[in-house]
C-alpha cells in the first residue's frame, strides 16, 4: 500500500476563534501572541492533497507543509488581510 504524509504546521483558519473576542473586546487572547509559526491556509493544503493524490511520484513521501512566513499571533491579529 501507497502512503504520503502531508504535515501542515499550523492552520491560519484557527486564528477565526479569535473573531468573537476581538468583536467583543477589541483583543485577541491567547498564550502564543509572540511566538512566529509559519502557518498554512487550509485551501492550501487541499491543493497539495489533490496533487498528491493525482500525479505520480509523491508515493513514500513525508512534506513538511508551512505558509510563506513566520507571522506571531499579535501580527496576524492586528492584520486583516491574509499574508
Amino acid at each position: 500500500m501507497s502512503w504520503t504524509i502531508l504535515r501542515p504546521n499550523g492552520f491560519m483558519s484557527m486564528n477565526l476563534g479569535w473573531a468573537a473576542s476581538v468583536k467583543s473586546g477589541g483583543a485577541a487572547r491567547g498564550p502564543l501572541a509572540d511566538v512566529p509559526e509559519a502557518i498554512v491556509d487550509p485551501r492550501d493544503i487541499a491543493e497539495i492533497a489533490v496533487r498528491e493524490l493525482t500525479e505520480d511520484g509523491h508515493e513514500r513521501q513525508v512534506y513538511e507543509l508551512t505558509g510563506p512566513q513566520a507571522l506571531t499571533g499579535r501580527c496576524c491579529a492586528t492584520s486583516p488581510r491574509r499574508p
